[in-house]
């Protein structure tokens, strides 16, 4: 979810984002469903008319009033991401899981410890004391210890939590990063994907917000506000594809040459709305 306040400043109306997790609504009673928002800044308490803030949010149908954000069913799995991450670092940088466990015949002093992991890297640290056999007096078994499978599966998990999210936030993996399976002509089709599927549908609850909730508030109720796309090279066709088009619709007098140059972003030309001009 996302605000903006109007705010008057010199008899002009100006838009402001405020913070999202700073803002409440108060409920209305009887027919008003909002009554108004009330913003805890660090400074105190500031009230809000209903007319004076403008929402983004996601509908809710348990909280109607606060939203629902597309991460909500993705937050386990960001969770357990983030968990893996900082157990995996915390391995890594404590060293708290040995090699291997020596178990003694008797109990060894502290000198006697010491005195054993002197002798041990006097004897095989290094690359040329690699491999050399060794001869423990006084140890009776030797057990290994190492990762176990679950331990081992953390590339899994975090690769598990790039796939969730793309699917939930709509993002294909190769956009996330993940580039394994990726060519020249998937990724372009999942750009137009991406932006078909993802962000014209965000971009169209934009401007319906911009134009249902905020316009009418700024005295411009007849007004509609639309997002320009037209630069989105994604949603681009290509150009071949298009003269044709444009060269069949011409031909059957469906459009006109200032149509046509009116898409392209060109001055008409005196006779170019005439369907039978050449």
């Amino acid at each position: 979810k996302a605000y903006w306040s109007i705010e008057t400043i010199e008899g002009q109306p100006t838009l402001w984002p405020i913070r999202p997790d700073r803002l409440v609504a108060v409920p209305g009673s009887g027919r008003t469903y909002v009554e108004g928002y009330v913003y805890r800044s660090p400074n105190g308490d500031i009230a809000y008319l209903p007319e004076e803030i403008v929402e983004f949010r996601n509908f809710n149908p348990l909280q109607d009033r606060t939203g629902l954000s597309p991460i909500a069913p993705l937050r386990l799995t960001l969770d357990m991401n983030i968990d893996a991450m900082r157990y995996n670092r915390n391995t890594f940088k404590n060293g708290g899981i040995p090699d291997y466990l020596l178990f003694a015949e008797n109990e060894m002093t502290d000198k006697q410890v010491d005195d054993f992991y002197k002798r041990f890297e006097d004897r095989f640290s290094g690359p040329e004391k690699s491999h050399r056999p060794a001869i423990a007096s006084g140890i009776k078994s030797m057990q290994t210890l190492a990762f176990s499978q679950r331990d081992m599966e953390f590339l899994g998990g975090l690769q598990w939590a790039l796939e969730e999210a793309g699917r939930v936030l709509g993002v294909p993996l190769p956009l996330l990063g993940s580039l394994r399976e990726a060519t020249l002509a998937n990724v372009t089709a999942l750009e137009r994907i991406f932006w078909r599927t993802t962000m014209i549908p965000e971009a169209t609850m934009i401007q319906e917000k911009i134009t249902r909730n905020c316009l009418p508030k700024l005295g411009f109720p007849g007004l509609t506000v639309t997002l320009d796309l037209s630069d989105i090279e994604a949603m681009t066709e290509d150009e071949e594809p298009r003269l044709k088009r444009e060269t069949a619709y011409l031909d059957r007098g469906v459009i006109t040459i200032n149509e046509v140059r009116q898409t392209r972003r060109l001055l008409p030309t005196p006779d170019g709305d005439d369907p039978d001009a050449p």
